[in-house]
């Protein structure tokens, strides 16, 4: 019983973190006039790897943070390589706007470089967060 709620609590805790990511990632691109160009340019593609730990740390709240590292990774990092290949029908999906959020339009290796950062703040924020709630929660002793 004490683990379906401690694994609750993890993800009432995850839960709030995915709604924000989303609503950064899309302010991001609908004010992307209004940021400065670096922000404006890389962003969303950091933001989309935050969005894929917390997704991962949200289904798994047991799993390692490192695991949920490797695994943000090598999603984020799969869907980029992926573009390489000619894929008529992925081409067909990009004319939606949600499935050119998520597939983006074309193999940039920056991309790369915004999942690793995006993945890493991510682990940082997690870390230091889950630190303050285990120093501040009460004892049960």
């Amino acid at each position: 019983m004490e683990l379906i709620k401690a694994r609750t609590i993890k993800r009432i805790y995850y839960l709030p973190l995915i709604f924000l990511t989303i609503a950064f990632g899309l302010a991001s691109r609908l004010f992307g006039v209004f940021l400065p160009q670096f922000i404006a340019s890389y962003a969303g593609d950091a933001l989309w790897a935050m969005l894929i730990y917390w997704g991962i740390r949200f289904c798994f709240p047991d799993l390692k943070m490192s695991f949920s590292l490797v695994f943000t990774l090598a999603i984020t990092f799969a869907v980029e390589l992926i573009q390489l290949i000619p894929f008529e029908s992925l081409h067909l999906l990009l004319r939606y706007q949600m499935h050119a959020l998520t597939f983006g339009f074309g193999f940039v290796w920056t991309d790369l470089v915004c999942y690793w950062s995006g993945a890493a703040l991510a682990v940082i924020l997690d870390f230091f967060f889950n630190s303050k709630a285990m120093l501040s929660a009460p004892s049960s002793t």
